[in-house]
């Protein structure tokens, strides 16, 4: 079994940690002790990225092999739907009325009804989108492109777009807490890249950013997922090809500290009210959750078409 994408603290109707099915059954816990899958919820093909409701009442799943949108209420799939060719990264605005998801299959961007799940229109991004993060202004997009080595800035007003090329295989972007800073875990340089961005009152199309390389720093090998401490002061870093998870300061931009985790970890998530971390291990079949407090946190079932929710 393999878990892909992670996401935390999220269901009102799950009170503690909803995570995949581990091997043994377990999850593998720091400074707590493990604990055992209560709930496996089966989905279709190759459930890959998840977001939540603001509401905590709703969980969406994008499915690669189905090239589908599904919607998880109260430990079932309610709701279903065809949203285009492999669909991979998924972010939701606050209000909970709208989704954005990659589609790896399209190199478009399609933006969704949260409740019907229907398609309301498809940007054109890059080729193979896998990182999908909406800005804390909701005023735009960031796509990761990893196939072509660019990032898509996606306007939610006007659904312009404008590029940057970074090169390499860039996988995830997120930006940091005060919106000045791009950050970018890129797959084939073991680094991550960041980039100052200015935008302008111009369309994002005509070039209405700028983009400015910054700084780049070596983490493991093969970074992919990204998260920020609820303070925005560290940056954790999941290295796909290193079994570890870096710990940067974001007030100089250096590692701090290498946790070991799992084999291939891939996706990482911060609870929103508590700060712990969860970590998906795509090659060792577990979850790493470091510094628990007892919440419930779920994560994708990649190659076994299920989530699973462990007590």
């Amino acid at each position: 079994m393999k878990p892909f994408g992670a996401c935390l603290g999220c269901l009102l109707v799950w009170t503690t940690v909803h995570s995949l099915p581990a091997a043994a059954d377990q999850a593998q816990i720091f400074g707590k002790d493990r604990r055992v899958v209560e709930v496996v919820i089966p989905v279709e093909t190759e459930p890959f990225d998840m977001a939540s409701s603001p509401d905590g009442k709703t969980l969406w799943v994008t499915q690669v092999g189905a090239g589908k949108l599904s919607a998880i209420e109260q430990n079932k799939v309610v709701r279903s739907a065809a949203v285009g060719a492999r669909p991979t990264g998924l972010a939701v605005n606050a209000a909970g009325d709208t989704l954005y998801v990659g589609l790896g299959g399209e190199s478009a961007l399609a933006v969704v009804d949260a409740k019907t799940l229907a398609v309301k229109r498809k940007i054109p991004v890059g080729s193979f989108p896998v990182g999908v993060a909406l800005s804390p202004d909701e005023r735009f997009v960031l796509v990761t492109c990893a196939t072509d080595g660019t990032i898509h800035l996606v306007s939610t007003a006007s659904w312009e777009s404008g590029r940057v090329v970074v090169g390499g295989t860039p996988y995830f972007s997120i930006l940091s807490k005060d919106g000045k800073l791009v950050i970018t875990s890129n797959l084939s340089s073991g680094q991550v890249h960041l980039t100052r961005l200015e935008l302008d009152a111009g369309p994002l199309a005509a070039g209405g950013f700028h983009l400015t390389p910054y700084k780049s720093i070596a983490v493991g090998a093969s970074p992919v997922g990204l998260a920020l401490s609820l303070d925005g002061e560290r940056l954790y870093v999941a290295n796909y090809g290193g079994a570890s998870v870096s710990v940067l300061s974001t007030r100089i931009w250096a590692v701090e500290q290498t946790l070991a985790v799992g084999t291939q970890p891939y996706w990482i998530a911060v609870h929103p009210k508590d700060g712990f971390l969860l970590v998906s291990n795509w090659g060792s079949s577990f979850v790493d959750v470091i510094y628990p407090d007892g919440r419930r946190a779920f994560t994708t079932n990649y190659t076994g078409n299920q989530i699973a929710v462990i007590e």
